[in-house]
């Protein structure tokens, strides 16, 4: 998992999903800012599916509570998912065909080789305690991001 070679830097791309975060953390209607969110990252950003995945504060097991493109509550990255809530830190993955951790889990390998998925998951974050993962996947014919 490394970062991408984007048209714009992978640090920007980072940026915004740090900044919607940010201002999920803030939100007192959690899910209707999260769903307005999506929307914009899909229209503006290039999103083709994007989550918000939380960790129940009970049981530590984390699920796809919003999405945006997926049509299913199965999360296409849960490996990588859970090392963002583990490690408290974003990940960027070029083209998840070639990363063993996402491989498979969302598209068929042959799909996910053809259409370039690139996948971003950032930290959410609340009151300085990691409580779940944004994340994004933006496809291209002609490469990452």
């Amino acid at each position: 998992m490394t970062f991408c070679n984007l048209n714009e830097s992978p640090e920007l791309h980072l940026q915004i999903l740090k900044e919607v975060t940010a201002a999920l953390s803030e939100s007192s209607d959690l899910e209707a800012t999260l769903t307005a969110i999506l929307r914009l990252l899909k229209k503006h950003a290039g999103m083709k599916r994007g989550a918000l995945s939380l960790i129940d504060p009970a049981t530590g097991a984390f699920s796809t509570e919003i999405s945006e493109g997926l049509g299913t509550k199965n999360h296409p990255g849960e490996k990588i998912i859970a090392l963002v809530l583990k490690s408290g830190r974003p990940v960027a993955i070029p083209s998840v065909g070639d990363e063993p951790l996402y491989v498979g889990q969302h598209l068929p390998k042959n799909a996910l080789k053809k259409e370039k998925v690139a996948f971003l998951c950032v930290p959410v974050r609340y009151k300085g305690k990691v409580v779940g993962a944004l994340s994004v996947d933006l496809l291209s014919k002609a490469g990452p991001f």
